[in-house]
């Protein structure tokens, strides 16, 4: 685990994303601002960039990329208990390494915002959850191409999520004017 800007701790990575000559730079983007959405505490403040946009529409094509809240809870909690039987099954339990990815956007109500505390405080073995630095509107604009309120993107496969984490490095580098 890494420290982020505030000193909390940043979870493992996608193995392909801890592998990728971009894994610090992932790190960078994750740690550089953070929000305190509410009771779920300091999160990851993202810019919806070219990169990350591309990424998250690739997810959605490749129907990887869930839309709101009660559905990512629903997916969530029957994966959480599909691990829980390989766990008891196999005697192992698994080692945490994030493999969804929740982006929220910026203008999330409070009972929202607390509902997602919940969300990522019982999957934090596997869920990191970022904030989008854009309202719901300009989420669903930019991915949708059309004004649909979109407060909630549960990105559902780790190559998927790994693809978007990576995207963030591509655009840091963009931003910084670096490699």
């Amino acid at each position: 685990m890494s420290a982020d800007a505030e000193g909390a701790l940043l979870p493992r990575l996608p193995r392909e994303v801890e592998q990728s000559d971009r894994a610090e730079a992932v790190r960078h983007a994750l740690a550089a601002r953070v929000l305190r959405l509410g009771p779920a505490g300091p999160l990851p403040l993202l810019s919806l960039g070219p990169a990350l946009t591309q990424a998250l529409r690739r997810a959605h094509t490749q129907g990887r990329l869930g839309l709101g809240l009660e559905p990512a809870e629903t997916s969530l909690e029957q994966e959480r208990a599909g691990l829980a039987a390989v766990d008891a099954r196999t005697g192992q339990p698994r080692a945490a390494r994030i493999s969804r990815l929740g982006l929220v956007s910026r203008d999330a109500a409070a009972r929202f915002q607390r509902r997602l505390a919940g969300l990522a405080e019982r999957h934090a073995d596997r869920l990191l959850l970022v904030v989008l630095d854009a309202d719901g509107t300009e989420v669903g604009r930019a991915l949708f191409g059309r004004a649909k309120e979109t407060k909630l993107l549960l990105i559902s496969h780790k190559r998927a999520v790994a693809d978007v984490l990576l995207a963030l490095a591509a655009d840091e580098a963009m931003t910084s004017g670096g490699a």
